[in-house]
């Protein structure tokens, strides 16, 4: 499972005052990491340097533009999730850039809140497609054995994230004792330090 620390964003704007928005609204309402630039022009190494798992873009910026960054994604078949930043109004371009692929776009002006409800969206659904491909290699590509230890990790892990490592609630959670717990994720390789290491009733 991929936590939310572990997503990172690129957000390009030609203003620096709409960049240091979205950067201080993505920092003060998600767990993701976020990286900026008003350099339009730094995108495609930037893309080369640093995997991201979504852009925020203006679509108009000199140098390299919205349209220019959606070609590129479409061009290499990466996974970047694409959102658009528009001129209200400007419909025959949101159009455009929708059928170039990207996932969806925020007119301006904008709020905080409509950011983050796209980037949440966004977000949620590119998790949802490494699970879809995660599942689906495991039922066409893996034993039966290794298929159950890949499931038994994913699941261990979720609950560790879930309940913020707290063992009584995973313990009640899951119906497994401490001791099946903490070899589970010895097993498994996934952190335990916040299981207590005493004797067991369970």
């Amino acid at each position: 499972m991929i936590q939310p620390d572990q997503l990172s964003i690129l957000a390009v704007d030609k203003e620096v005052h709409m960049v240091r928005l979205l950067e201080r609204t993505i920092k003060e309402k998600t767990p993701y990491q976020i990286y900026t630039t008003a350099n339009s022009l730094e995108v495609p190494d930037l893309l080369i340097e640093q995997p991201f798992d979504l852009v925020i873009s203006d679509l108009k910026m000199p140098g390299f533009n919205g349209i220019d960054l959606l070609n590129l994604v479409r061009k290499r078949k990466s996974k970047e999730k694409i959102v658009i930043i528009t001129a209200s109004g400007d419909f025959e371009s949101v159009l455009e850039c929708m059928a170039l692929g990207a996932y969806s776009y925020i007119p301006k002006p904008f709020s905080k809140e409509q950011i983050i409800s796209v980037v949440e969206n966004a977000m949620q659904m590119h998790n949802d497609q490494i699970e879809a491909k995660l599942f689906r290699n495991m039922l066409t590509n893996i034993p039966l054995s290794q298929a159950k230890k890949q499931f038994e990790s994913e699941y261990i892990e979720r609950l560790h994230s879930l309940h913020s490592g707290d063992t009584q609630k995973i313990v009640e959670a899951s119906g497994l004792s401490k001791w099946q717990l903490r070899r589970l994720m010895k097993v498994n390789s996934v952190q335990n330090n916040n299981f207590d290491s005493g004797n067991d009733n369970n």
